[in-house]
């Protein structure tokens, strides 16, 4: 978990973005619930893809099929309002 949370709040201050609730749940392995707020939408929505490959990298491992190092991931970004304007999740 301090890794995740480093990582995402280095994201944070790059893409300027409040970090607003980060929750692992459990349902068999780790699968984090992160939300997020913003008023820059467009920036943060292209830098999705980069963000969610770095804070959930997939690797090649024979013990697991997979390959994720989270069971799930849930990335849900906010506008101002509170609003949802992406979503994005594996599991």
């Amino acid at each position: 978990m301090p890794v995740l949370r480093a990582r995402l709040a280095a994201f944070a201050r790059r893409y300027d973005f409040e970090i607003t609730s980060t929750q692992l749940r459990r349902p068999r392995q780790l699968a984090p619930n992160i939300v997020v707020r913003t008023t820059r939408y467009v920036e943060l929505a292209r830098a999705t893809r980069l963000i969610l490959k770095q804070l959930d990298p997939k690797a090649r491992t024979n013990d697991d099929p997979t390959g994720w190092r989270y069971e799930g991931f849930f990335f849900e970004a906010d506008d101002e309002q509170g609003a949802p304007f992406l979503a994005v999740f594996n599991f």
